[in-house]
């Protein structure tokens, strides 16, 4: 079966990228599991899954969780719904799935 590039970052490299930004926001920059389901627009057990490697099973480059990282310090800074829509677009187009 044939999957469009969206479809293969829904099932599969979005749940990594959350996984990734979650584990950012919680273990280094400190955020609270609430405010980080809240920014992400997860529910707080989604956000307990993703820190036990539950959900999300792509493995990124350094270079790829810089970008991660650097959307996460972005998503801090402004985490309206659009800041985080462009965000999660733009990582699907650098790890490569060509989400747009």
């Amino acid at each position: 079966m044939f999957r469009t590039p969206c479809e293969t970052a829904l099932w599969k490299t979005l749940p990594s990228i959350r996984k990734e930004l979650v584990k950012y926001l919680v273990t280094e920059k400190r955020m609270e599991r609430k405010k980080v389901a809240k920014i992400l627009g997860i529910t707080e057990s989604a956000i307990s899954q993703y820190l036990k490697d539950k959900r999300g099973s792509i493995k990124f480059t350094k270079k790829q969780l810089e970008e991660i990282k650097k959307v996460g310090d972005d998503l801090v800074k402004d985490n309206s719904k659009d800041k985080f829509a462009k965000c999660m677009c733009n990582l699907c187009t650098c790890v490569g799935v060509g989400c747009k």
